[in-house]
């Protein structure tokens, strides 16, 4: 080791002459803090190809921090493979998707539950939702009014729905939900 003495007064002192296998553990840390820094920023698949090029370097427990984050990269970048067969297996991803405000995808798979097995109150009733949520005025009242006559108890359930809420002051839901008021209309 020697002192750097162009800082004068600095005190530090610099390995001037690093080996080989030093400068490797440097740039394999170097490398792991890239990495970390990107899958903290939630850029995986970025932070992937820095966390594998620090899992390859000399030192192990850098190994073996970087494997770690790689292992979760890679579980977090790969898309699960949807394996929807039945009517209800469409309702129940439609539903998710709707309450996750994913409307498009809702819609569709909502589609495809109906298709399956058409005349489903509930599944008419939350495509009803999903369409009110999206602007459809009008789908959304013929869903909704097949899916009370189907099963009457789905006007009370809409009455207090908030997926509704965006067309519930429009005077053909209310004459839907309150029939009884029909006449003040």
């Amino acid at each position: 080791m020697t002192t750097d003495k162009s800082r004068a007064g600095s005190g530090r002192t610099f390995d001037v002459t690093a080996t080989p296998g030093k400068a490797e553990s440097q740039a394999q840390m170097k490398t792991l803090e890239q990495g970390l820094k990107l899958f903290r920023e939630q850029r995986l698949a970025e932070a992937k190809g820095w966390l594998e090029k620090a899992a390859q370097g000399p030192e192990a427990n850098v190994r073996l921090t970087a494997k770690t984050h790689l292992s979760v990269c890679e579980r977090r970048l790969r898309k699960p493979v949807l394996e929807l067969a039945s009517a209800d297996d469409h309702y129940n991803y439609g539903v998710e998707r709707l309450n996750a405000r994913d409307l498009e995808a809702s819609r569709r798979h909502l589609e495809i539950s109906l298709a399956l097995r058409p005349d489903t109150d509930y599944v008419l009733y939350a495509f009803a939702g999903a369409l009110a949520l999206s602007g459809d005025i009008s789908g959304s009242y013929e869903n909704l009014k097949r899916a009370i006559e189907i099963n009457p108890a789905n006007r009370n359930s809409a009455r207090q729905d908030p997926d509704f809420l965006p067309v519930s002051h429009n005077p053909l839901f209310q004459q839907l939900l309150h029939p009884e008021r029909r006449q003040s209309f």
